[in-house]
This record gives structure tokens, sequence and C-alpha cells, in this order.
């Protein structure tokens, strides 16, 4: 490939049109980013607002069962998840509905009256202490739990989605938010254009 002029007989592009070209790539990218989704301060606003209501959610689970025989225990995010919540609403222990400012949020609960709680598929369920980290339920080796199996591969399928939806963002964001990026392409760019113009007119 040629590094400034190209034989017009020749199909292809030059290193310094290309350059261009990624440059014009760059800057549409970091116009078109959707920086208030993946913005770290936003993203951890979104999860108090997911955790508050995961904390309205338990305590509606908790107020059923204590006026229940029957008790809501398992319901994993999905239909079942859905026929429960619609029980909380007729019920009048839920009033309203579960507005998340991020429309991901997913809901469910295991094991409520176990080791298990409330979580949400994208932000995992409150942790016990400060930590950033996404937590999820964790039940005993030994759970009794019938859907035991089915949480831990449903857990570990949410995790894995997590980390990759994570790294694919950080990627991202470094690349289009990474100041010295750009100023690096400009700068190439330019020294490379300032020496195919002196090329150009020794070659006249």
């Amino acid at each position: 490939m040629p590094i400034f002029n190209k034989n017009l007989n020749k199909k292809g592009f030059t290193i310094l049109e290309l350059l261009i070209v990624i440059l014009i790539i760059w800057f549409l990218a970091s116009n078109a980013y959707p920086k208030g989704i993946r913005n770290l301060k936003t993203y951890e606003r979104y999860q108090k607002y997911c955790f508050s209501n995961q904390r309205v959610l338990l305590g509606a689970i908790e107020m059923y069962n204590m006026d229940n025989s029957t008790f809501m225990e398992n319901a994993l995010p999905g239909p079942e998840f859905e026929r429960c919540f619609k029980i909380l609403q007729n019920g009048n222990y839920f009033k309203g509905s579960l507005n998340t400012k991020d429309y991901d949020c997913e809901y469910g609960f295991i094991d409520i009256m176990g080791s298990g709680n409330v979580f949400c598929k994208i932000h995992g369920c409150i942790p016990s202490d400060s930590q950033n980290s996404i937590v999820f339920p964790k039940l005993e080796a030994n759970s009794k739990n019938i859907y035991y199996d089915e949480y831990q591969k449903l857990k570990t399928k949410m995790e894995r989605e997590i980390k990759t939806e994570n790294f694919k963002w950080e990627i991202i964001s470094f690349l289009i938010e990474e100041p010295k990026i750009p100023g690096f392409l400009l700068v190439l760019t330019f020294i490379l254009f300032i020496i195919n113009s002196v090329k150009s007119k020794k070659n006249k």
C-alpha cells in the first residue's frame, strides 16, 4: 500500500487517505457514543435507583408472606416474576409499576425465606457491604431450593454477560474518550500531509 501517492491505474487507498477516513469515523463515533448511558457516575445513579426498587419490592414480598399462608419465595426473571408481580399489585402490596432509569432492568428473587434476595439481571442485588462489584444472591451449596440448579446456571450466565458487556464498553470508552488518540492521529495526519505536499512539489 503506498504511503502518499498512488498509481491512478491501481485501486486502493494511501495511508494518508486511510488516516483521514479513520479520523472522520472517530469523530462521528465520539458524537454518537452514548456517554450518558455508560458514564460511570450515571451508571452508579441508575444502579442506586434500581436498588431502591429492589428494597420496595422486597418489602412488598415480605408483607405478602406475612399475610398469606402460601409464601412467595422464588421467581426468576421473565414470565414467572411478572406473574408474582401482578399478584403483589392486585393485593395492593405494590402500588404502581417498577419504573427504572435503565430500561434493561429485569427483576427476580430467589430463596426469600432463606439466604437469597431480590436481584436485577444487570445490576445484581444490593451488596451487604460497600463493595463496588456487581453481586448476585448466593445460595448455600447444600440448599434444597428446587430452583437451585436453574438459578446457578442463570447466575453464571448473568455474570458472564456483565463481564463481557463491561469489557466491551471499557474498550470503546478508551478508544473514543482517550484524548491522546485523536491528538496523535491528527498530528500523524498533519505530518504525513506536509511530507506528501513537499514530495509532490519535488516531483513537479
